[in-house]
C-alpha cells in the first residue's frame, strides 16, 4: 500500500465506515477498517487492521454521529442552553449493504435539561445498536443533552458584595 495514498484516503470520513475493496495481488477482498495506529507526532500510519466482511453476515462497527439543528434546537434558541455531546460515534450491527456512512441526530425538538439516549436515536433500515440495549437500562447511555451555560448572567443578589450602609 502506498503510504501517501492511504493518508489521503483517511482524510475522507467515509473510509472509516464503508465497505472497502482491498486488492491483494490478483484477488480482492471486501473489508472494513477495524483499527488504525498513527505515529504520536509524525504524520505517518504505523499499522492498519482490516476486517474481512461477507455480504450475508452482520458486522459490528463504530459509525460517527452527525448532529443537526444544534443552533436552532428548542433548548438552545428559545431557552439559552448549550449542547453537550457525550458520544461522537456509536457501535451498530448490520449487513454490509446497510452500513451507513454516519448516523444523523436531529436536535431540533430537544429542550433545556433534556437528553437523547442511545435507544432514542432513529436508525436507518436494517441497522440496530450492537448488543441488546433496553430503554432505560444502564447501557442506554446519554448521547447528547442541553443544559444551562456555565458562567452566564448572574442572578440578582449574586456577584459583587453589598456594602453596608453607613
Amino acid at each position: 500500500m502506498n503510504h501517501l495514498d492511504v493518508l489521503n484516503q483517511l482524510k475522507n470520513e467515509a473510509v472509516y465506515s464503508h465497505v472497502l475493496t482491498l486488492n491483494l495481488g490478483n484477488r480482492t477482498e471486501s473489508v472494513v477498517l477495524r483499527d488504525l495506529q498513527r505515529h504520536p507526532f509524525k504524520p505517518t500510519i504505523l499499522h492498519i487492521d482490516f476486517l474481512r466482511v461477507s455480504a450475508d453476515r452482520k458486522l459490528s462497527v463504530h459509525v460517527p454521529l452527525h448532529f443537526t439543528n444544534e443552533e436552532t434546537a428548542r433548548g438552545v434558541k428559545q431557552q439559552g442552553g448549550v449542547v453537550s455531546r457525550a458520544l461522537i460515534d456509536i457501535e451498530i450491527s448490520c449487513l454490509p449493504k446497510d452500513l451507513p456512512e454516519f448516523i444523523e441526530v436531529d436536535l431540533l425538538n430537544l429542550g433545556m435539561g433534556e437528553a437523547l439516549h442511545l435507544t432514542q436515536i432513529a436508525l436507518p433500515a436494517g441497522v440496530e445498536l450492537a448488543g441488546h440495549i433496553a430503554p432505560g437500562s444502564e447501557q442506554d447511555a446519554i448521547v447528547v443533552s442541553i443544559h444551562h451555560a456555565h458562567g452566564g448572567e448572574e442572578s440578582p443578589g449574586e456577584g459583587t458584595p453589598s456594602t453596608p450602609a453607613a
